[in-house]
């Protein structure tokens, strides 16, 4: 069962970090002193609710992204929003919300809404027993990796809808008697609304009005002990239910036996065994066996490696995570093979704000009030704490996919330097889903790229980003696959503690099914009150 369904998605392959670890610090003491950080920082608090209002208006030579004939056109995008934070007591968590009405000079009548959230929150019913995670998100995807790639809302990108997302986890947890505890919880709700899709390669949705693409449901029992001579014990029960619209649902049940081993304090050993059930790849229920093991390797508090090996009823799964944290650096490194049971953000890599939630553990170990710090961190360096290097794509059945990335992220005394790339390879599982997505087209999806940030502290209040990115789909078979490139430069502002301003200029090149060049200019202004 996930534990950290309320967390940011770097904490999972972080794993626990002693509390210690913020006094030894991936960071010096004196960071916010120079200038690197906000004087409103986690430790420091806040108010636990401000409101904004951003104005940005973009001049882009192609607004449409087409090859054809280009339309220049002048995008005014106005923005409130309202930021809620808890740090203390059994309610903790935030609340990030922005509206973003986008107004088209040269079509005023071809205006939209878009929504944008990122909300998390653990709440503790009973003291030690009884706790709730959620998360909510809001935000822009692309339909289909094999469809036209490009900015939004700083263009018009018929490839792209807004997915919503929610999922909630009650847990139970506690012990019974010497050495024994339990878990029991865990369900999990994701929604897909507004789909749409146009041009080439181009997959059915059902339709512009919205609907549902997918129901999971997620929950099990867990009772662990412990054993003499560094040994301990779990036993866990679990059942996922993925009910996927335009496609069919499935069930898998999970019975596993896990045996740890602890020879030394920084080395952790485990085995398993068990027995699953399920109608994934065939229409009635079959019973395989599922076996395996790994190691959890933590020498100093700055460096982890895990490995996990699991034979499945699909064939071999694993996961590969390797992290080092220097005073002022962190590189990480994961490979993973595993299904992707949920519908949003296949594909999808690391994004700046998780890699800098990894760098930020050893300073401070709490997920919460490092949410705080690292989004300070990012704004006041002016980099976007949600860019990603590919949009993914939107998952209809169930399917296997093996992700490889390797990220390295530099923080200087008045620089920072993030250097990211990826490799992901997806197929479906569910062969007999009739369900229409880019899984349906390839037998294989493949899709590769990078993407480099550098930022620079001209003055104590403005910094200049520099960054590229290059993601690439191949062609498979007669579907043909598409690359995009692209550069930005940007110069931000803080005029005072509440106002900001920034000015960017982007050039972006496509090239394969869905080929077109834009460049654009934009410039905002923003307050917070």
């Amino acid at each position: 069962m996930s534990q950290q369904a309320a967390l940011p998605a770097a904490t999972a392959q972080q794993g626990a970090l002693p509390a210690a670890t913020a006094q030894q610090g991936a960071l010096p003491a004196a960071t916010a002193q120079q200038g690197a950080l906000p004087a409103a920082t986690a430790q420091q608090g806040g108010a636990p609710i401000s409101f904004g209002f951003t104005a940005t208006q973009t001049f882009t030579d192609n607004r449409n992204l087409t090859s054809g004939p280009k339309r220049i056109d002048s995008i005014t995008t106005l923005s409130p929003s309202v930021r809620i934070t808890s740090r203390s007591g059994r309610v903790q968590g935030s609340l990030d919300y922005t509206l973003n009405g986008v107004i088209y000079a040269r079509s005023p009548a071809t205006y939209s809404l878009q929504n944008a959230l990122d909300a998390l929150a653990s709440v503790e019913l009973i003291q030690g027993y009884a706790f709730i995670d959620a998360r909510a998100s809001i935000s822009q995807q692309s339909v289909s990796a094999l469809g036209l790639q490009g900015e939004r809302p700083n263009s018009i990108n018929p490839n792209s809808t807004e997915v919503r997302t929610f999922s909630v986890t009650p847990r139970f947890q506690g012990a019974r008697g010497r050495g024994l505890s339990y878990e029991v919880g865990g369900f999990r709700f994701d929604a897909n609304f507004g789909a749409s899709v146009s041009g080439s390669g181009s997959i059915g949705n059902e339709g512009s009005t919205g609907a549902r693409t997918a129901l999971s449901y997620n929950g099990g029992l867990r009772v662990s002990t412990s054993f003499a001579w560094d040994f301990s014990g779990a036993v866990e029960l679990n059942r996922n239910v993925s009910d996927y619209a335009g496609g069919r649902k499935t069930t898998q049940d999970v019975l596993r036996a896990t045996l740890n081993y602890r020879p030394q304090p920084d080395l952790r050993l485990f085995v398993n065994a068990g027995k699953e059930r399920n109608d994934v790849q065939t229409l009635d229920q079959r019973l395989s066996d599922t076996w395996g093991g790994g190691a959890t390797w933590q020498p100093t508090v700055r460096t982890q490696l895990a490995a996990q090996y699991e034979h499945r009823y699909f064939g071999p799964s694993h996961s590969v995570s390797l992290s080092h944290r220097l005073r002022r650096s962190i590189i990480s490194f994961t490979d993973s093979r595993s299904t992707t049971e949920t519908t949003t953000g296949a594909g999808q890599t690391f994004s700046i704000y998780e890699l800098y939630f990894q760098q930020f553990a050893s300073l401070e170990p709490n997920p919460t009030l490092r949410d705080v710090l690292v989004r300070n961190f990012l704004q006041a360096a002016g980099l976007n704490p949600n860019q990603r290097l590919t949009g993914g794509f939107i998952n209809r059945a169930l399917s296997l996919q093996r992700t490889q990335n390797l990220s390295y992220a530099m923080q200087g005394l008045r620089s920072n330097f993030v250097l990211s790339t990826f490799r992901t390879s997806s197929r479906r599982l569910d062969t007999i889903s009739a369900a229409q997505d880019d899984l349906s087209l390839v037998d294989v999806l493949n899709q590769h790229g990078y993407s480099v940030s550098w930022s620079y502290r001209l003055t104590p209040t403005s910094s200049l980003v520099v960054s590229a990115a290059e993601q690439r789909t191949p062609s498979r078979g007669a579907v043909a696959g598409n690359g995009l490139k692209s550069i930005n430069v940007s110069w931000g502002e803080q005029i005072s503690s509440r106002a900001n301003a920034s000015v960017s200029a982007r050039h972006a090149r496509a090239d394969g099914a869905n080929p077109y060049t834009e460049s654009a200019v934009t410039a905002s202004l923003g307050i917070r009150f």
